[in-house]
């Protein structure tokens, strides 16, 4: 019975610990992208793109992220939840990288759509995996808000943060500085030993019930 009673206490210093990671994680991301996100359409504007290109771009986007979630989903399972949020940095410096010689390179919109909705669910989806792990049934109300609380803060600070490191520097200073920041937003929650998601997916099911 004791040893059952320190077992308890042990978990649920181990899953506050993780919480405090994750919100650790979130915060940094949100930061790092609520910088820039908010100048892309209108730096796609400026790069000489239609107001239906940059439309067409979210459309992309959008789509893209909810095809790519489900498939995020499954490798969470397979190769486990950190390993899969881990995998979402490089992908998310390879976006800004792609937004900043996009005109450089003509890179097609598309192809950066794509690439910023599988940065977005290769985060998000391990993100949500690991806060449901991590979080305490009876405080879920507070630990939700706060959830949902920190990209909200994030996106009140962040930009004004981008448009001050822009006008004073350069772009290439901010995607540099968003790439550090990125980086450093994955260290909290590698510090936590991994685990698989329990997610089954029926393709076939998932058809019939959309046909």
């Amino acid at each position: 019975m004791h040893e059952h009673s320190n077992f308890h206490i042990d978990e649920i210093i181990k899953r506050k610990k993780e919480l405090k990671e994750l919100y650790l994680s979130l915060l940094l991301r949100s930061f790092a992208i609520s910088m820039i996100s908010i100048f892309v359409p209108v730096y796609l504007l400026i790069e000489g793109f239609s107001l239906p290109d940059v439309l067409i771009f979210y459309i992309i986007l959008n789509i893209a992220t909810i095809i790519l979630s489900p498939l995020t989903a499954i490798l969470t399972s397979k190769i486990g939840v950190k390993h899969t949020l881990f995998i979402s940095a490089p992908i998310t410096i390879l976006y800004f990288g792609l937004l900043h010689f996009l005109t450089e390179f003509n890179i097609p919109l598309y192809a950066l759509a794509i690439t910023g909705a599988l940065a977005v669910a290769l985060y998000w989806i391990p993100i949500h995996s690991d806060f449901a792990r991590s979080g305490d049934k009876k405080h879920r109300g507070s630990q939700s808000a706060t959830f949902i609380l920190i990209p909200r803060m994030a996106d009140i600070v962040a930009p004004l943060a981008g448009a001050i490191i822009v006008e004073t520097y350069s772009f290439s200073i901010l995607f540099a500085i968003i790439s550090l920041i990125t980086i450093g937003a994955m260290i909290p929650p590698l510090r936590s030993s991994d685990y698989k998601s329990k997610i089954s997916w029926d393709w076939k099911k998932f058809a019939k019930k959309k046909i």
